[in-house]
């Protein structure tokens, strides 16, 4: 059975701003997979081209290279009338939900937008949808008459996923649905989606900064660090068990209730990861993208790209993973601890 969507070797550019540089690339060759029912977290630091993948996937970036595939069909390229017919398969869900609303127009006529265009939908119809859209995420009826100001963060973002799901997608993309919100909202509208997911058995590519955010969301997780694929595999591996160096300086950068466990995670960020400004200046070259900053980098790590190398049920790109990749601690394990997590991922 094909994937949902599948993203092959997709590469994103975007041009320099000085005429005689080299193209910016964005996106440089990331394959993933989204299965239906399944959440995908993308997870990275800002210009690690996550949001990027977002926008390609949605047509709202043009691809420079590789294949997007939605249900078996190609869409790299798509028309803007097979994107209208694709609308009601794919949505999207932005991290800002103020800015996606119309100020001026009542939640109930913002949602009933894309149902009125729908093949038979009446105003009457189309007005008990809006009652049930509003009740699935804990909005109450009268919140169709509201417009989006009188609304909390928290209630626009409810109201942003109820409109993403007012015409039954196959595959929402969420673009840091919640880094604008507090974090007891973001728990609420994370359980709120996974209750979705739940019940209407929709796909999620999730994208967020925060990898213990993801985690909590996420079947499987990519790992992007500019443009580039470090880590993926279940959310369980990757976030509670991290091996790549990226990885785990990510997890060691969330915060934890408990004292003893942050401060191993402190020790663990310090040893893994250089923070120096010389060592975190980026280099465009053929090796390793995270080489500068990388503690455990050797010669091939600058001269040569690190090749998917799986171990278990994780794929990695680091050369201390690829027992023929010339790195001479190949095949040892990283020294110092692993980050400890303090919770699960979903489970397929």
């Amino acid at each position: 059975m094909s994937a949902l969507l599948e993203l092959s070797d997709l590469a994103v550019t975007y041009p320099a701003p000085g005429r005689r540089s080299a193209p910016l690339r964005a996106v440089d060759g990331v394959s993933l997979r989204v299965e239906p029912g399944e959440t995908v977290g993308l997870v990275g630091e800002s210009g690690s081209g996550k949001s990027t993948i977002g926008r390609a996937v949605l047509g709202l970036t043009r691809a420079a290279e590789g294949r997007i595939s939605f249900d078996g069909a190609d869409i790299t390229r798509a028309s803007a009338r097979v994107r209208r017919a694709l609308a009601s398969d794919l949505q999207v869900v932005f991290q800002d939900p103020y800015s996606s609303l119309n100020p001026s127009h009542p939640v109930g006529k913002t949602l009933a937008e894309p149902l009125l265009r729908r093949k038979g939908t009446g105003r009457e119809r189309a007005g008990a949808e809006i009652r049930r859209l509003l009740a699935a995420v804990g909005l109450p009826d009268d919140a169709a008459d509201r417009h989006p100001a009188r609304f909390s963060g928290g209630q626009r973002q409810r109201v942003a996923i109820a409109r993403a799901l007012a015409v039954s997608p196959r595959l929402v993309v969420c673009d840091e649905p919640v880094s604008a919100l507090d974090v007891s909202t973001q728990a609420q509208v994370i359980n709120l989606l996974a209750a979705l997911q739940a019940e209407l058995g929709v796909a999620y590519l999730f994208i967020a900064h925060d990898i213990a955010v993801v985690r909590h969301i996420s079947h499987r997780v990519v790992v992007l660090y500019r443009g580039r694929v470090m880590e993926s595999g279940p959310a369980a591996e990757v976030c509670l068990r991290p091996s790549h160096p990226y990885t785990r300086a990510l997890v060691a950068a969330a915060p934890v209730p408990d004292p003893a466990l942050q401060r191993k995670r402190r020790q663990v960020r310090r040893a893994s990861v250089s923070t120096s400004t010389a060592a975190a200046v980026a280099v465009d070259g053929p090796g390793c993208p995270f080489a500068p900053r990388c503690p455990h980098t050797a010669e091939v790590c600058w001269s040569t790209r690190p090749a998917p190398t799986t171990v278990g049920q994780v794929e990695l790109s680091c050369h201390r993973y690829d027992p023929g990749s010339g790195h001479p601690d190949a095949g040892a394990p990283l020294p110092g601890p692993s980050p400890a997590g303090n919770g699960h991922g979903r489970q397929p």
